[in-house]
């Protein structure tokens, strides 16, 4: 069952080698979407606000193509880590689809 998978410590310990989310949102220059489920018992929701502010504040404004900064946070009602039920995933396919539309053809 993967709601009870268990990480180890060399796993956690890994994410000690990734640059600050900072240093990193300054290299982006693509859309993101970042989808994270509000019933997530792994990962707090917040944590998905957290990434979205600091993504919003570091990220440069000109975007690839011209197309300035695009960043989107979709948070999906009764999502959990997995979002294996068909609710949830139908709403996560949703905001996918909605956010490629939303950019229109590739500049």
């Amino acid at each position: 069952n993967p709601q009870q998978w268990r990480l180890g410590k060399a796993y956690i310990e890994s994410y000690n080698d990734f640059p600050p989310m900072p240093e990193l949102a300054k290299k982006l220059k693509i859309p993101v979407l970042l989808i994270h489920g509000e019933d997530d018992k792994h990962v707090p929701c917040d944590h998905a606000d957290r990434l979205n502010a600091t993504l919003q504040e570091h990220m440069p404004p000109e975007g690839l193509g011209g197309r300035g900064r695009v960043l989107e946070l979709a948070k999906i009602p009764k999502g959990n880590h997995f979002f294996n039920s068909n609710q949830p995933f139908a709403k996560v396919v949703a905001a996918i689809v909605a956010f490629f539309a939303g950019l229109g053809p590739a500049p």
